[in-house]
């Protein structure tokens, strides 16, 4: 069954997605380039995945780019983070707290979805407060549940 996202962001075209990718400094892999050129962030239906008994709640998708401002995007997300973060995770989502969902551009596994906590002593390795979610981004919106509280 297919989760829906549902935007109140622009959607963005092809130029856009360049744009964001001259910004990070890469290019976006594949899955993720398809899923903003659908919707660009917002919130699933379903909103919880779970992985390894443990259930990972998703408040919202990041928009990747909007045409007038770069606040709350993929692009100012990373910037704020590119110094405490696995130099690998690119921000997405977060869960309304602390955690924030990205995927890998690390060679092997580009495009995987992780989540990173944030919360750990200044010098420990970001590395080590990563846990893999899913191989993809669609996999792990349609292996999405709904909250039932």
């Amino acid at each position: 069954m297919t989760n829906k996202i549902h935007s109140s962001y622009p959607k963005i075209r092809n130029e856009d997605v360049k744009r964001a990718e001259e910004l990070l400094g890469f290019k976006l892999p594949e899955n993720m380039r398809k899923f903003y050129l659908e919707c660009n962030g917002g919130e699933p239906e379903r909103e919880i995945f779970i992985s390894d008994g443990y259930e990972y709640m998703l408040n919202y998708f990041m928009p990747l780019i909007l045409p007038d401002s770069l606040h709350d995007t993929v692009i100012a997300t990373r910037k704020l983070i590119e110094d405490v973060s696995p130099s690998w995770f690119i921000p997405i989502a977060d869960d309304g707290g602390e955690l924030l969902y990205g995927f890998s551009i690390s060679d092997g596994e580009s495009g995987a979805i992780y989540c990173w906590n944030p919360d750990y002593d200044y010098g420990d390795d970001p590395n080590e407060h990563v846990s893999c979610l899913c191989d993809n981004i669609q996999n792990f919106i349609d292996g999405m549940i709904k909250d039932e509280d």
